[in-house]
Parts: structure tokens; C-alpha cells; sequence
């Protein structure tokens, strides 16, 4: 850390400044999008008994802006929340960078509100509440708030039931799963369905389960969807190298850093698992992918020894433009 933060050059472009350039850049990003892509529709029925986000009517503009607005609330939000629980040492937010350009490089994600947008807001709210267990003996209460936001967000994406045993893991790796916490889980998953059909607000031929489509059958032959899965493909290999890059160093780290690494670890090859195994939905999990993506580059590259890694770090934001270029082509 101490040799990387001695670089100006690094210590810019882990600074605000360049968090700063990012999000312009890569608003100017999504408004080329807006006007030059049309994507069809990908989402499918999402929604366990309500509307998914591919199917609100909302005009053009009013999408685009609230799709722009939920991805700066997830950036802060990432930041908060490593402000709060500093599972990457330093104070750089090069992290906060990567995540917008892995986020907001492909235009079936930038151009309109999607669920993926919704989903990474989601999964950083349920992460605030649950880091900040560690330790705690009764964690009931935190455990039925965490389960209730994935329960109501599931009514609009089936992608939040299947985070939902991911964030149990994530329980018993911060050791505050016990029988209390596992009724109040429970009891939180059932209790806004039982608003909705209890009270009548819904009819119980509302509820509906979308089919998973895995890449390999039904997805692979989508010439159209070509750039948005090369995207989430280089993502998802840029990922897993440097997650094996961190793994070799974890040793180093105390228990508690450890549990919130593999949790956030866990994450990332739960949303690369998910979108090979639930590709028609694959935008639900593309935000969500490119924040544990920018995690794991937010600790590696501070503790890298290569003199110039600048570079590398420089190659990310210079690929994910490439790409959006491809994209519109």
C-alpha cells in the first residue's frame, strides 16, 4: 500500500478526482446510448407477482434518468460502505470507478432502468445491515430487515429470492446465524407476501415463477445479445483472476476482514453462476457482478508491486470503452 500511494499517478487515479471523470465519462456513455440504441427486451416476466422493470411504461427520459440515479446512489453507496467497514485499506475509491465503467459500458444497461440497476441498490442496502453484525449476539432484527428488502424486491425480481441464501452464507460467515436469527429470516421472507394476498391487494393468480434459461440451450444462438454477454464475459474473467490474485493474500488478513472478503468473494461467483443458469434475466446480475468486480480491484491493485501498474489500471476503463464502441456498431 505504502509504495502505491508513494505514486501520484496512482494516488489520482484511485483519488475523487478521477472517481469524478468516471461518472462523467460514463454518463456521456449512457447518453450516447439513450439516443443511438434501442434494445429490445431481455428481462422477461421478472416479477414473482408484480411488474419487472422491463415492463413499467415509463417515457424514455424519465427511464434513462432514474436508470442514471440508482447507479450514483449504488456508487456512493459502495463507498459508504467501505467508508464504514474499510474491507479495502486506504482511503482511494479506485474501486467506486471501476464499478461505474464495468457497470454503465453496454447499453442494454445504461440506456434505460433496468433491473440491474435496481438489484446492486438492493444488494448494497442488505450489505450495510449485514457487516455491520459482526459480532453482535442477537442479530434478529437486522436479519429480519435484510430479508424483508429481498422479500419486497422479489415481487418485482425473482432474482432477489435467489440472493437470498447467499446473504444467509454471508450470516454464518460473519458467525451471527443462530435459531433466532433463522426464524426471523423466515418470518421476513413471508410477511410482505402475506401483506400483499392477506389483505387482498393482489389475487393469489399473480403469483408467477419465470423459467431459468441457461446460456448453454437457449440463450447462446441471440446474435443480437453478442456484446452485452462479451462484456459480462470479460467482467467475469477479469473477476475471477484477480479474485485468485487476492485469495493468495488473504492470510494476511484478520477474521473479520476475512468473513466480509468472502462474503463479497461469494457474491460475484454467485452472479456469474446465476447468469449462466438464469441467462434470460442475465441483466438482474450484470450491476451486481461489476460491483464485486470493483471490489476486488480496489484491493488488489493498491497492493500490487509492479512499478508502473498504472497501467493496468488504465486498461480497465480503455476496454469497457472498446467495448461500448463494438457495441453500437
Amino acid at each position: 500500500m505504502p509504495d502505491f500511494e508513494r505514486n501520484h499517478i496512482n494516488r489520482m487515479l484511485a483519488g475523487k478526482g478521477s472517481l469524478a471523470l468516471s461518472l462523467l465519462a460514463t454518463l456521456v456513455i449512457a447518453i450516447i446510448s439513450a439516443a443511438m440504441f434501442s434494445p429490445g427486451p431481455l428481462e422477461g416476466h421478472a416479477g414473482i407477482c408484480l411488474p419487472s422493470p422491463n415492463e413499467w411504461k415509463l417515457p424514455g427520459g424519465l427511464s434513462f434518468v432514474l436508470n442514471i440515479l440508482l447507479y450514483w446512489i449504488a456508487c456512493l453507496g459502495a463507498i459508504s460502505l467501505n467508508k464504514r467497514f474499510n474491507f479495502i485499506p486506504g482511503s482511494g475509491v479506485l474501486f467506486a470507478s471501476v464499478f461505474m465503467f464495468a457497470a454503465l459500458s453496454d447499453p442494454w444497461i445504461n440506456s434505460r432502468l433496468s433491473s440491474s440497476s435496481i438489484v446492486v441498490c438492493i444488494v448494497l442496502a442488505c450489505c450495510h445491515l449485514l457487516f455491520g453484525l459482526y459480532g453482535r449476539r442477537n442479530a434478529s432484527q437486522e436479519i429480519f430487515f435484510i430479508f424483508s428488502i429481498l422479500s419486497w424486491g422479489s415481487m418485482i425480481q425473482y432474482s432477489c429470492v435467489l440472493l437470498m441464501p447467499i446473504f444467509m452464507l454471508g450470516a454464518i460467515f460473519l458467525k451471527v446465524f443462530g435459531v433466532r436469527e433463522c426464524l426471523a429470516s423466515i418470518l421476513a421472507i413471508l410477511t410482505p407476501y402475506w401483506i400483499i394476498f392477506g389483505l387482498g391487494v393482489l389475487p393469489a393468480e399473480a403469483l408467477r415463477w419465470p423459467g431459468l434459461t441457461n446460456f448453454f440451450t437457449g440463450f447462446a444462438g441471440n446474435g443480437q445479445l453478442y456484446w452485452l454477454l462479451v462484456a459480462n464475459g470479460i467482467t467475469a474473467t477479469l473477476f475471477l483472476l484477480l479474485l485468485a490474485a487476492n485469495s493468495l493474500k488473504a492470510y494476511s488478513l484478520g477474521v473479520r476482514m476475512r468473513a466480509l472478503n468472502s462474503f463479497l468473494n461469494l457474491l460475484g461467483i454467485a452472479m456469474i453462476w446465476f447468469m449462466l443458469f438464469d441467462t434470460d434475466n442475465l441483466l438482474a446480475y450484470a450491476a451486481t457482478l461489476a460491483l464485486a468486480f470493483g471490489f476486488q480491484a480496489g484491493r488488489f491493485f493498491p497492493e500490487c508491486r509492479l512499478r508502473r501498474v498504472y497501467l493496468f489500471i488504465l486498461l480497465i476503463p480503455v476496454i469497457y470503452i472498446t467495448l461500448f464502441i463494438f457495441s453500437l456498431s
